[in-house]
């Protein structure tokens, strides 16, 4: 399946090559990419044409650490609407929870797994292009990462650790400087440890309505993507009518083809009709929870669920915690 990322993700990139005096302009069109495609939402692009702008500003850009320095023009609005559910989030764990969730799709080419340890919390950049991965954009994506953490907390906030994949360039100590810890070079794996004490700190911007405003256009936008993705299909007919109890047999329907093909298809993804009913109650349920103005019985009932014992039941088989329990820590 060919890999696309959303194009306003490019941004990033456009604004780089400006900053080194690059003619962004023509050499995205070159690529096929208008300017106005930047600021798209619904506009997708090719991995490998996103993967050619970034070796063609590797090789006219004369600074092999270039990919740091995106952290000077990120903006949030470069996220769209999952920045600002970023910036709004009530801690780091959740904002980071956010972005786990919807950048794979988002961008397609690289995932954020999270993992706490004793040594700290930690973000592992897992690319899928591993062979071919440009070290700048790896180094763009990991240091933008970094910045939005910093920007969330107000402060100077430092990792504990930080590794990457490629080898130790000349220009080295732009990554000591911008990131004030050990930074580790030819590594197996791309991370950021941070220290644990940060990652529940209340945020200065925590706002729980405006998240959840922009929670649930990221999920609508997700719903869109992928089209002729079965899985995407099926999850997007069930998040739209989830409180009117709908069924396999109503989704399958709805896709023109029968019960049984749609529960063939799905097989063949490694999933089942059951399996994406269960995990779009669980991402709506945390956020519809994470939004104070809706209780308990409401959310049961956007869920599809008959009452709120039984909603509350399977979301502490779902989380391990209540929904009040998870409400007050979120």
């Amino acid at each position: 399946m060919t890999i696309t990322i959303a194009a306003p993700t490019t941004k990033i990139l456009y604004k780089l090559m400006e900053k080194y005096l690059l003619d962004s302009e023509s050499l995205f069109q070159a690529a096929g990419i208008k300017k106005e495609d930047l600021n798209d939402i619904n506009k997708r692009i090719s991995y490998e044409t996103m993967q050619g702008l970034w070796e063609q500003a590797s090789e006219l850009i004369n600074d092999p650490c270039f990919g740091i320095t995106g952290v000077e023009i990120w903006h949030p609005s470069d996220l769209n609407a999952l920045g600002y559910a970023w910036l709004t989030s009530s801690t780091l764990r959740t904002a980071l929870d956010r972005f786990h969730r919807f950048l794979e799709i988002a961008t397609g080419f690289y995932r954020l797994n999270l993992d706490e340890t004793e040594t700290g919390y930690e973000l592992i950049f897992d690319f899928k292009d591993k062979e071919s991965l440009n070290m700048a954009q790896a180094d763009a994506s990991m240091a933008i990462v970094m910045e939005m953490c910093r920007v969330n907390l107000k402060n100077s906030l430092s990792p504990v650790s930080v590794s990457v994949t490629h080898p130790q360039p000349p220009c080295h100590n732009k990554y000591f400087s911008y990131y004030g810890c050990p930074v580790y070079f030819t590594q197996n794996s791309n991370k950021i440890i941070l220290p644990l004490e940060a990652i529940d700190i209340p945020l200065f911007n925590s706002d729980p309505n405006l998240a959840f405003i922009n929670d649930k256009a990221i999920i609508e936008y997700l719903s869109r993507l992928n089209k002729d993705d079965i899985v995407q299909q099926v999850k997007k007919l069930i998040t739209e009518q989830l409180a009117s109890s709908i069924n396999s047999e109503q989704v399958a329907q709805s896709l023109n083809m029968s019960e049984r093909s749609m529960h063939r298809r799905l097989n063949e993804k490694g999933t089942t009709f059951k399996k994406i009913m269960q995990d779009v109650r669980i991402e709506l349920s945390k956020l519809y929870i994470r939004n104070n103005q809706f209780n308990i019985t409401e959310i049961a009932f956007q869920l599809g669920f008959s009452d709120s014992s039984s909603f509350s039941r399977a979301f502490k088989r779902w989380t391990g915690t209540s929904p009040a329990g998870y409400r007050n820590t979120n």
